[in-house]
């Protein structure tokens, strides 16, 4: 019993200290007495309205408690003047005359104070706010179909009443909106919401809603495919670390490549990615430089796998020599057009005295494409599986002397990403399923928007990290953003079936909650994937096309700063952050017939192709060496026709359509997901949740209350438009500008 006790006092003492910012009796509470803490009243705030006031709180969760408010004077709080007892339920009330506790003075503050009881009637908790009455926290809004601005209210600060005048027939919807760039605003704060008991509203309320009253929003589910996270150094073992001359056993030379030379490269090989060990790999295609059209042309490509993982037939872990010559002649057939649009990659290591350049390294500036079993894990359980279709990581572009810990020991110094052969074999199928089966001689639509995709990586690294020195580690989503609208621009080009938005759409439509529009995050980033496209994609397809994306990637700055500059260059305007976010929003939440008709923001929209197209002719073919058999031993080169390219956007994205629904309770519905008035989820940086208010029916006039909140950038957006079902598609057509 003694060593229990000691046992118990040592975790209080390890929590004593690691919890620096709470109170030591906050901690003891915490620790020896959970069910008191759990009554704990986190936060009270008050809004004053005409003659009258809302307070709200955050509450405890368990069902011993006694819940009551009282308020009196701030100039002279101890004579009460009103006290009502509330369930435990209760998260707000409005306090007027038309609904309980009399009508307060207009201009007089008043002290409102929540109180918290034990099954004793003793208080347990008590916290308090002050708000003052007024007529300017009620507004007035008409609709006016002729006037598009007024289907769109943003709530004042300062007002918690609101009619809406007008709304006969028409869908009331609104959005919590955090207009901040760095913070969530916690589930546990007192928020701006509208509680249920604004007037004025029809019988006939939109039914959709997550689940029953008490069911929360569904479960991230993990998809097949997921993105690269790199290792913490910390976590990393490299087998056997080698010096920049590479292993004795090598025959590829970079002055005179051939087929069938072999280089060892390190690769992962567990499915944490944290195992690298040098593999042997030979070499089976080069391509060449198609800006260079002499007769002995520059080298630009190599792609390189390990002779175990080459056979006659393309399935599994086993890639084919029709499948490998498929990569090199799409990748050396359209690299051009990406660097067109987005630029071009650095051809110097970083050294710890500075830079090097790449030409007396073993690779040279050749860009290396390493087809491999990426995390070992093809015979492994799906839910072992690393998922990761390829990748690019910097620290190939670090020297092996730069430093002898963590990842620089497995730099194989020069320009590499990784392609994983059963993602080139992957075929999907209905309901999620998918096979690695492979498709003939010809690579997965997968492998090459990630060919392209992870290109992007590269070439951002020179842009933003090598040429304007900027800091790039907060800006995850934004390069994402990037990589995801390039295969937007280029699907066309490279004659993809398999379209981004096609993936990454529906993932924002059932899960845009979790993440902000400017945010990523480490864990579930595939959600921060569908948040970051469909921001960008609106961005691309209202704001210049290719030319934007073209402006973003190359100019100094990172994540919203670029995006900022990029569009007021573009265009011509002055506009913010605030600005666009604001108008982003309103495109999310407009049903695209409605937002078509009224010309209000829209993702529905192609742009003009003679403004925000790019088009490239490369001065020279596309010009292959290839092996010809399994074991490279043959090889032969040809020239492949390759034309004009072009960049472009031509499709718009209808949130509403039939192929972006999500399916829930066995229904279909469509759009973003519309969570109910109440749930409770944290309200993400850049971020906003959709809810429903209702279907007016034949009112005309209605009247939504509002609480305060204790966030300056906690702000409400209300949309008006004309009545919709979430079970029913949008078949609305896209429109040109």
């Amino acid at each position: 019993m003694k060593k229990k006790i000691l046992k118990i006092f040592g975790a209080i003492a390890i929590a004593l200290a690691s919890l620096t910012m709470t109170s030591c009796i906050e901690i003891l509470t915490i620790l020896l007495m959970p069910e008191l803490y759990d009554t704990k009243l986190s936060s009270v705030t008050a809004t004053g309205i005409n003659e009258g006031a809302i307070v709200s709180w955050s509450n405890g969760s368990i069902s011993s408690y006694g819940l009551h408010i009282s308020w009196a004077l701030a100039s002279n709080e101890n004579q009460t003047l009103g006290d009502i007892t509330l369930t435990q339920n209760d998260n707000y009330k409005i306090i007027n005359s038309s609904l309980t506790g009399g009508r307060l003075t207009n201009g007089t503050q008043y002290k409102f104070t929540v109180y918290l009881t034990d099954s004793n009637g003793e208080i347990v908790d008590s916290k308090s706010a002050t708000a003052t009455p007024s007529a300017d926290a009620s507004a007035t809004t008409t609709y006016n179909g002729s006037n598009a601005s007024s289907s769109f209210y943003e709530l004042p600060a300062n007002t918690s009443v609101v009619t809406l005048n007008g709304v006969q027939g028409k869908t009331i919807t609104y959005a919590n909106v955090n207009m901040g760039t760095s913070s969530a605003i916690s589930s546990t704060a007192v928020r701006r919401y509208i509680p249920n008991t604004s007037t004025g509203l029809s019988a006939s309320v939109i039914s959709r809603s997550v689940g029953s009253d008490t069911d929360e929003l569904p479960e991230i589910q993990t998809p097949a495919i997921k993105s690269f996270v790199p290792p913490s150094d910390e976590d990393i073992t490299v087998v056997k670390p080698r010096g920049r001359s590479g292993a004795n056993t090598d025959t590829f030379s970079a002055i005179y490549p051939e087929i069938g030379q072999t280089r060892s490269i390190y690769v992962d090989q567990d499915s944490n990615l944290t195992k690298y060990e040098q593999e042997t790999m030979k070499l089976y295609a080069i391509g060449y430089d198609t800006s260079d059209a002499s007769l002995n042309p520059k080298i630009k490509a190599l792609v390189w796998v390990n002779p175990s993982n080459v056979a006659a037939t393309s399935s599994g872990n086993k890639v084919s020599i029709g499948v490998i010559d498929d990569i090199i002649t799409k990748f050396i057939k359209n690299y051009a057009l990406e660097e067109a649009i987005f630029g071009t990659t650095s051809d110097l290591l970083i050294t710890r005295s500075g830079t090097d350049n790449m030409s007396s390294y073993p690779t040279k500036d050749y860009i290396n494409i390493v087809l491999t079993d990426i995390g070992k894990d093809y015979n492994q359980p799906a839910k072992s599986q690393c998922g990761v279709v390829g990748y690019f990581w910097a620290k190939d572009y670090y020297a092996s002397s730069y430093s002898s810990s963590g990842a620089y020991k497995s730099t194989n110094e020069g320009k590499y990403f990784y392609i994983d052969i059963p993602f080139c074999n992957y075929v999907s199928g209905t309901n999620g399923n998918y096979s690695y089966d492979g498709n003939g001689n010809t690579v997965s639509d997968t492998v090459i928007s990630t060919l392209f995709h992870e290109y992007q990586h590269m070439i951002n690294f020179n842009q933003k990290n090598m040429l304007n020195h900027l800091d790039t580690n907060n800006c995850v989503w934004y390069n994402e953003m990037l990589s995801m609208l390039c295969e937007d621009l280029l699907q066309t080009q490279l004659g993809l079936t398999e379209k981004v938005q096609d993936g990454r759409i529906p993932n924002f439509n059932g899960y845009y909650y979790y993440s902000g529009a400017a945010q990523y995050l480490d864990q579930n980033s595939w959600v921060s994937y569908g948040t970051a496209y469909a921001f960008g994609a609106w961005l691309a397809r209202n704001y210049g096309g290719a030319p934007l994306v073209q402006k973003m990637s190359t100019n100094a700055y990172v994540g919203i700063d670029s995006v900022v500059n990029a569009v007021n260059s573009v265009n011509h305007t002055n506009l913010t952050w605030n600005d666009l976010f604001k108008e982003y929003v309103q495109a999310v939440g407009f049903r695209e017939t409605y937002a078509n008709a009224k010309s209000l923001p829209t993702l529905n929209r192609v742009p003009n192709a003679a403004t925000t197209n790019i088009t490239v002719t490369p001065a020279a073919q596309a010009r292959i060496l290839r092996a010809t058999n399994t074991d490279a031993s043959s090889y032969q080169s040809y020239v492949n026709n390759i034309g004009t390219l072009t960049g472009n956007i031509t499709t718009g994205i209808n949130l509403w359509a039939e192929k972006y629904k999500n399916v829930a309770n066995s229904k279909n519905y469509y759009g973003p997901i519309l969570t109910k008035i109440g749930v409770n989820l944290d309200l993400q940086p850049t971020g906003f949740i959709f809810h429903p208010i209702g279907n007016t029916g034949t009112n005309d006039s209605v009247t939504l209350y509002f609480t305060g909140t204790s966030d300056s950038n906690d702000k409400v957006f209300i949309f008006i438009q004309d009545a919709f079902s979430e079970n029913s598609a949008d078949s609305s057509i896209e429109i040109g500008y």
